[in-house]
């Protein structure tokens, strides 16, 4: 039994999303398609390369990875240059992106079936529709961030201004629904979705990741499913292991490429 329950009927919920008959939950659904998040990590024939940087192979160990040299992303290909660059999915930021953009695609599903669920379906329409919409994608890909991001908590990042999609929604439509739902006059709901929002990026990765799970978040996509996605790359699946499992040390050790340099 979870901290506040399970709710029964998740599955059923989850199951609709796959009828565009049931429009109220289906839109839920649509909100992060797979072809949209997926164009975040396609080939980039702009980037340039050098040599020096790691690209994962497997080890002899099918659930180890290790590096070994091969070319450095520089970025975006010089103006003088003739060559052709390519951003692999290998590379760190990509995998990185790719993980941050999974588990938020996921936490939005399983936040908008928690409040169908909560209210019984009842979530309104229009401007006060109980629903929280796709978030503009600069929290997920700009690295700057990273280190401020992975502390912040779902209450911080699903207040961000909503995706400019929604054209018939203010900007600050998360933030108003959020805000309302933490001031609920049904004190049972307004606890669920006071911790549910205090919890951070880290404690739901780490939920994904299965380092440790919450009772609140069960049901939500794992990392196994992620994997599933690739599974004719053993490569790629040990990368966004590797990275997933050891997400806070490596952004925490990372360095910034946006970095202000020393003045002279």
């Amino acid at each position: 039994m979870s901290y506040f329950g399970e709710f029964n009927n998740f599955n059923l919920y989850y199951d609709n999303f796959s009828n565009p008959e049931n429009d109220q939950i289906y839109n839920v659904f649509n909100q992060y398609d797979s072809d949209s998040q997926d164009s975040f990590f396609k080939d980039n024939s702009n980037l340039n390369y050098e040599n020096k940087t790691t690209q994962p192979t497997l080890d002899k160990d099918p659930n180890k990875i290790k590096f070994k040299t091969e070319q450095k992303i520089l970025g975006r290909k010089r103006k003088d240059s003739n060559g052709v660059g390519k951003h692999g999915k290998y590379s760190e930021d990509n995998i990185i992106i790719k993980i941050k953009s999974y588990v938020l695609k996921h936490l939005l599903i399983f936040i908008n079936l928690l409040i169908y669920e909560i209210y019984d379906g009842n979530i309104d329409k229009g401007k006060y529709k109980k629903e929280i919409f796709k978030i503009k994608r600069e929290q997920i890909i700009n690295e700057k961030y990273n280190k401020q991001f992975i502390k912040k908590t779902l209450k911080d990042i699903f207040s961000g201004d909503i995706s400019e999609k929604y054209t018939n929604y203010d900007s600050e439509h998360n933030k108003e629904v959020i805000e309302m739902l933490l001031n609920e006059n049904d004190n049972e709901k307004k606890e669920k979705f006071q911790y549910l929002f205090s919890l951070t990026f880290l404690d739901c990765l780490n939920h994904f990741s299965g380092i440790k799970l919450l009772p609140i978040l069960k049901g939500m996509n794992s990392l196994n499913d992620l994997c599933k996605k690739f599974e004719n790359d053993q490569t790629y699946i040990n990368s966004l292991k590797h990275y997933a499992l050891n997400f806070e040390k490596i952004i925490m050790e990372k360095k910034s490429r946006n970095r202000t340099k020393k003045r002279n």
